[in-house]
């Protein structure tokens, strides 16, 4: 029975359920209850300890007596079935209080397999070549530099620590002030945010996520005058500048991207002369125009 299958057909706590009493659980046959029925009803005096005895293996935690990789395997089928129906990973922690741990234990590496488990099934992640770019995306870091060419003070913001690794912000707080001037994010512009108006978005998209959300997307959406150019094979994941108080009525004036550069390439020295390499410059060159050129040059998007 394949994975899939058993990921849309059968509920978390089935599963779980069944994984654990097919591993861990003791074999409890129809003949195992006749005979304790028995010695609890004929054998008077050593009810009490057969009652005690029943009441510790009801309580017994299996699952905290699983392997790690059995822990793991658990809760990578439970995520995935939670993100498939389009639940917040929080479900997850709310099971019990080993669940708890494991998913909130922030340098735990069965929190990142669950993690990428719940993004996989939110956004249908099943094809090979898919969670290959995927799993490369989840690694990736933006790394910023208060001193250009110096690592003094170098501060580290890995897309796995995002709350969605395909559609969240980076938390530019300890960046200087760069958070006034720019917003960086995963994923790609789908409305205007009043919070950007007077920013840079500066966006990490995975093309998969594009053709994936495609038919959903609004008839002048600027994606729909890019997707056509987009080198899928040499660039699966591009960069897109767009202009935060642009109501997208000009359909590409404040857009800008480059999705023709290949993974291996996209941490040249910095965001700024990303944009300097773009390949199509539609509309106005956001970085010089708006003169946030030399601080989104602290930045470099790095995928390993």
């Amino acid at each position: 029975m394949s994975k899939n299958f058993l990921l849309s057909k059968i509920s978390v706590l089935t599963l779980t359920a069944v994984v654990l009493n097919s591993l861990i659980a003791p074999a409890w046959s129809m003949e195992d209850e006749k005979n304790s029925i028995s010695h609890l009803t004929i054998n008077h005096k050593n009810e009490d300890v057969s009652k005690n005895s029943t009441e510790e293996s009801v309580g017994t935690n299996y699952f905290a007596q699983c392997p790690p990789e059995i822990k793991a395997s658990i809760l990578e089928i439970a995520a995935f079935d939670v993100g498939e129906k389009k639940k917040d990973l929080s479900h997850l922690a709310l099971v019990c209080k080993d669940w708890n741990r494991i998913v909130n234990n922030e340098n735990s590496i069965i929190k990142h397999m669950i993690k990428k488990s719940w993004v996989q099934g939110l956004y249908n992640i099943i094809d090979p070549q898919e969670k290959e770019i995927f799993e490369l995306f989840y690694k990736g870091r933006l790394i910023y530099r208060p001193n250009e060419g110096s690592d003094e003070g170098m501060i580290i913001l890995p897309i796995s620590a995002l709350r969605n690794p395909l559609n969240s912000s980076f938390d530019l707080s300890r960046c200087g002030d760069t958070g006034q001037y720019l917003s960086i994010a995963t994923g790609y512009r789908k409305v205007q945010t009043p919070a950007n108006a007077n920013k840079v978005e500066i966006w990490f998209t995975p093309r998969f996520l594009v053709d994936k959300e495609m038919p959903h997307l609004a008839p002048n959406h600027h994606m729909r005058a890019i997707i056509g150019s987009w080198d899928a094979a040499r660039a699966p994941i591009g960069i897109f500048w767009t202009w935060g108080g642009w109501n997208a009525t000009n359909h590409m004036t404040y857009c800008d991207y480059l999705t023709t550069v290949s993974m291996e390439q996209l941490g040249m020295p910095d965001l700024s002369a990303a944009a300097d390499c773009r390949y199509h410059a539609r509309g106005a060159r956001l970085l010089a125009v708006t003169g946030v050129g030399a601080i989104s040059s602290h930045f470099v998007f790095a995928l390993k």
